[in-house]
């Protein structure tokens, strides 16, 4: 339904180590908020 259900990193990344910045963690919940706005 054109909707983000689950963000992730990969975990055999060097820098990130499967972490997600802060970004990563909450904006798909701004971009989804925007969708329905």
């Amino acid at each position: 339904d054109n909707e983000i259900v689950k963000v992730t990193s990969p975990h055999d990344n060097p820098v990130t180590h499967g972490n997600l910045c802060i970004k990563g963690r909450f904006g798909f919940q701004h971009v989804q908020q925007r969708r329905h706005d």
